[in-house]
């Protein structure tokens, strides 16, 4: 009837964002499917790390690790501003980093395969790998959603995308716990590698 109001969209349309076009849809898809994989693998390798960290360097050194975070945080976050300047390019800044932390990780796994006690210096990158990426991937994941999509449209989908993040970051604590079952240290180092690339090609879609 002319003047009635539209039926207002049910939790299930809104959640399967329904009220978007399709290729938005899609494109809304690959990024909770992103956000899901870079929050799971957060928690999945954030116990390997500390582990790994305690047996090479020593229990005594994290509170010091700990410490020393901002100052390793902060020219990572300079170099990764000048990429995003530099690179003019969301989904290219998304595959460079992305690689690069995909890069550290697998070496690092390829070393452990050869001897679980990696050595200290090893150590110190894994962790400092690891929480900077905690720190860095959500903060560019968002970014690129909200350079390339538009605020209406971000609206719609961001409970849906918390919602996705929240299920990434339950799987990902799961997957932890059956560390002895897939490789351990090694198998969660690698799986993070694979991630890493599985990120950079979703976003790049």
């Amino acid at each position: 009837m002319e003047g009635q109001a539209a039926p207002r969209a049910s939790m299930l349309d809104r959640q399967l964002l329904r009220e978007l076009p399709q290729e938005w849809r899609v494109a809304y898809l690959f990024f909770a499917l992103s956000l899901m994989m870079v929050l799971g693998s957060a928690f999945m390798i954030n116990p390997a790390t500390i582990s790994t960290f305690v047996d090479s360097v020593g229990v005594d050194q994290q509170p010091v690790a700990q410490t020393y975070l901002p100052l390793v945080l902060l020219p990572i976050l300079f170099l990764y501003n000048f990429l995003w300047a530099a690179l003019r390019s969301p989904r290219l800044l998304v595959a460079v980093v992305c690689t690069t932390y995909a890069v550290v990780y697998a070496l690092i796994a390829f070393r452990s395969l050869a001897d679980s006690h990696i050595e200290p210096w090893l150590a110190w990158i894994l962790f400092y790998a690891t929480n900077t990426k905690s720190v860095l991937f959500p903060v560019m994941l968002w970014s690129v959603m909200n350079d390339l999509s538009s605020t209406e449209y971000s609206k719609v989908a961001y409970p849906s995308l918390v919602l996705a993040g929240q299920i990434g970051g339950l799987a990902g604590s799961l997957y932890a716990t059956f560390v002895s079952h897939v490789g351990g240290t090694s198998g969660l180092l690698i799986v993070q590698a694979v991630v890493l690339i599985l990120v950079a090609f979703l976003v790049w879609q």
